[in-house]
């Protein structure tokens, strides 16, 4: 009997809660793909698309906001259980075509509209707000971002939207608030303001009271995700070393807020920062959870180290034994052996043998040997003094600079040691032996393949 009352409970409550997602897009390909993912950004489900007008089966949504992802936009969603909703939209221009009919539109509608102030003309979704919306000091900003949450809480409060959904809204609605605030100082500099854009104490006085690694609340509420993503985001932007960063990381207990972090760092790794890029890959391949980002990551990493290596040939300065001034990029276009050696390394001076012995074995192709010391300025005559009695040993050179800034570009921990550059100028190694057998085969590998 029990048994009979829990399955006519079951089906009463599945009458009850008949969930209906219906998708209507225009100008899109058959076997384009979309998601619906939660707001941590987890897939809840990929769709392949075998038609343009079809019910999406097989799928029961927990009552609570979502991201409808399209390629690069995406459009954040609130589904009830008991929703019959209809979503359509032309996959050309999304953001100003997508519509929301049926039971759950108005709320979906709502969330739309109130993205809309983040739209370019075309459609697509802006980082900030216009850039007059940031004009002025501190006290223009809030009146401006005052005057837009107040029109939003207008709206939530007018009686037509659904009473759980304004309760939730309300809350992330505070965290988008505060969102704005946090977002401020980026972009007043986004938009190159000449004045201040250090926001003040008192300016961010509500963001005190947030705790930014809750759990719960990362993954109920999309702006709170965005929010804590951005703080923690700024906390490592602002940390003096890898080391401190590595640190902040470690701190973050929610998974999804870390990998929502790193994956904010990514968006940062450019040719312009080099010494940055190295760190946030160094977190990225080191802490996350999917080996897409890693891999997306070391393929903007190897590009900036592409663009710091031909920079790098550029930068030292070296001399001959007339005291003429030679740099690395007069061998661009070739490999580069460059054993590295010191006056003072008296076992240094047997690899010139060997080093003379590679050239004559690699003559035929496009790969240059070179001697380099990196004694200090004051012992030039000393080096002067060995090369000249090893002058049929491979071509010497002089480092005339600071020691350091070369010693760290190439990773050089011991004496001797040899590193081999690319054509490029990028470092393919940095712990050659020259004795060693690793060497010829590696030098085979690349010139005799």
């Amino acid at each position: 009997m029990k048994k009979i009352i829990t399955c006519l409970l079951l089906c009463s409550i599945s009458s009850l809660f008949s969930q209906k997602i219906t998708f209507n897009i225009e100008n899109d390909t058959i076997g384009s793909t979309f998601s619906i993912r939660k707001v941590t950004n987890e897939v809840v489900r990929n769709v392949t698309l075998k038609e343009l007008n079809f019910d999406l089966d097989g799928i029961s949504l927990d009552e609570g906001y979502y991201i409808l992802k399209k390629e690069e936009d995406k459009a954040v969603l609130y589904i009830k259980p008991e929703h019959e909703l209809t979503i359509s939209f032309d996959a050309e221009d999304f953001h100003n075509s997508i519509e929301f009919t049926g039971k759950g539109a108005l709320i979906n509608k709502f969330l739309a509209e109130k993205n809309a102030i983040r739209l370019s003309d075309n459609g697509t979704e802006k980082k900030y707000y216009d850039r007059d919306f940031y004009e002025g000091n501190e006290s223009n900003y809030l009146k401006k971002i005052d005057g837009y949450y107040k029109g939003l809480y207008g709206t939530l409060f007018s009686g037509n939207l659904d009473k759980d959904f304004v309760e939730e809204e309300m809350k992330n609605l505070q965290y988008g608030y505060s969102l704005d605030l946090l977002k401020y100082e980026d972009a007043k500099a986004y938009y190159q303001f000449n004045d201040s854009i250090y926001p003040s104490k008192a300016f961010l006085e509500p963001l005190t009271n947030i705790h930014f690694d809750t759990e719960y609340l990362f993954e109920k509420y999309e702006s709170y995700a965005q929010l804590s993503i951005l703080k923690w985001r700024k906390d490592l932007e602002n940390a003096a070393d890898l080391k401190m960063m590595r640190d902040i990381l470690s701190s973050i207990r929610t998974q999804p807020l870390k990998q929502g972090v790193l994956e904010s760092l990514f968006e940062l790794m450019s040719a312009d920062t080099p010494q940055r890029t190295r760190d946030y890959f160094s977190l990225i391949k080191s802490n996350s959870a999917t080996l897409e980002l890693t891999a997306k990551a070391k393929t903007i990493y190897d590009q900036v180290r592409l663009v710091e290596a031909e920079k790098n040939l550029s930068k030292f300065d070296f001399l001959t034994s007339n005291e003429e001034e030679v740099k690395l990029a007069e061998y661009k276009g070739n490999y580069i052996l460059m054993n590295i050696w010191a006056s003072w390394c008296e076992s240094c001076v047997q690899d010139f043998e060997t080093i003379e012995q590679l050239k004559k074995e690699y003559h035929d192709y496009n790969i240059v040997f070179i001697n380099i010391s990196v004694d200090k300025k004051e012992d030039f005559s000393k080096w002067l003094s060995i090369i000249e009695k090893n002058s049929n040993k491979g071509a010497h050179l002089f480092f005339d600079g600071s020691k350091g800034k070369f010693v760290k570009t190439y990773n050089i921990s011991s004496m001797p040691t040899c590193v081999l550059l690319s054509d490029k100028g990028k470092v393919i190694t940095d712990k050659l032996k020259l004795s060693s057998k690793k060497t010829r085969r590696l030098l085979d590998k690349i010139f005799t393949k």
